[in-house]
């Protein structure tokens, strides 16, 4: 009976235990997955605060990072920029140094040359008017000293005779304008020639005058005039005029090279206009193109002004002669705008002929700044029989 009662409470403690494991089994397992469900619960949102929280840091983190690497770079550029600004002030101060400098250089050079031009130009003026000026001299003091001593008043060509007996026996002598010397017999001679007498030999008083130079014709002395006095006097005056003419001459022709070099400097010439002849010579006519605007020109022709300031006009046109030379390659005419007049540009119409019969049409338009530019060209009339007609 005990073993029986041993076999059931076995079997009863089997059954219980295995109830017992059963159930703690399912308690164990029931617990684990609400211990799972709590704990991933509790992950979920751990993790879920954590990245919360990480991003929130990354992001205070990110712009912090930001705001100092922003500020990093803002004091780099302004570095940079301070120190570039200070390079480029540095290079432009000695850039402008370096320019100055040889801009100083250049127009001490230019200067210098210009300086050397001029006085070369002023020395070769000075040694041309001087020139021209001592030939001038030369030719007027020849001159006056020619007339002073055929018609000078205090030693008039007279022969006073000294012994009437001996002088109507002598021969008569001429005098020439040109050959006369004259003494005058008084403590100091006068004479710039030695004189020769060629008669006998008389006694000279103090107050007597003796022509010299005998010639072999005959001829009888003529004493000299009120009215040949008058005419020297005049002679000397108009040779004081030409001697002033001449030198406003020069004057004048300075003046005029000077505006010539200023024309061609300061203005642009437009491109030539070429035109071909067999003359020697050819007649311009220029004519105002349209309305009379009161517009005036001037002309140069071969570096001469030949036309200075002349107003156009529409139905009388300025008109003069130029020699085309064959020497030269180009003969060149330059038109030169004076003023503007009302309608501006200047403008004209040049109309060129020759003795053969050529006519050619120029329009022609000119301002303050740019002149037109005709060359004329002189062709031979074998070598070509056909020239090349320009076209305005």
């Amino acid at each position: 009976m005990r073993k029986d009662t041993v076999a059931v409470v076995a079997k009863k403690v089997a059954e219980v235990r295995k109830d017992t494991v059963a159930v703690v089994a399912k308690k164990v397992a029931e617990v684990r997955k609400d211990t799972v469900a709590v704990v991933a619960k509790k992950v979920a949102e751990v993790k879920k605060d954590t990245i919360a929280v990480v991003a929130k840091k990354v992001v205070e983190v990110k712009k912090d990072t930001i705001a100092v690497v922003a500020k990093k770079v803002a004091d780099v550029r302004k570095d940079t920029v301070a120190v570039v600004a200070k390079k480029v002030a540095e290079v432009r101060k000695d850039t402008v140094a370096v320019v100055a400098k040889k801009v100083a250089e250049v127009r001490k050079d230019t200067v210098a040359v210009v300086a050397k031009k001029v006085v070369e130009v002023r020395k070769d003026t000075v040694a041309v008017v001087a020139k021209k000026v001592a030939e001038v001299k030369k030719d007027t003091i020849a001159v006056v000293a020619k007339k002073v001593v055929e018609v000078k008043k205090d030693t008039i060509a007279v022969v006073k005779t000294v012994d009437n007996k001996k002088v109507e026996k002598a021969k008569p002598t001429a005098v020439q304008s040109d050959t006369i010397a004259i003494a005058k017999v008084q403590p100091s001679t006068v004479n710039s020639q030695p004189s020769t007498v060629n008669r006998q030999p008389s006694t000279l008083q103090q107050d007597s005058f003796v022509v010299v130079k005998p010639q072999s014709k005959p001829a009888a002395v003529q004493p000299t005039t009120n009215n040949q006095q008058l005419t020297t006097d005049e002679e000397d005056r108009i040779t004081r005029e030409e001697l002033l003419a001449a030198l406003d001459s020069l004057a004048k022709l300075r003046r005029e090279q000077e505006r010539i070099v200023e024309y061609l400097t300061k203005r642009i010439n437009k491109k030539p206009i070429e035109v071909f002849t067999y003359a020697d010579s050819v007649t311009v006519e220029i004519f105002d193109s349209g309305i009379h605007d009161k517009d005036s020109v001037s002309v140069i022709y071969n570096r001469t002004l030949v036309v200075d300031k002349h107003e156009l006009k529409v139905n009388k046109p300025i008109k003069f002669k130029v020699r085309v030379d064959k020497e030269r390659r180009n003969n060149e005419m330059v038109i030169v705008a004076e003023n503007l007049g009302t309608y501006p540009p200047n403008t004209a119409v040049m109309i060129i002929t020759d003795k053969f019969g050529k006519h050619e049409e120029i329009m022609l338009s000119t301002d303050l700044t740019t002149n037109e530019v005709v060359i004329f060209i002189r062709i031979d009339k074998q070598a070509d029989s056909n020239p090349t007609k320009n076209k305005p």
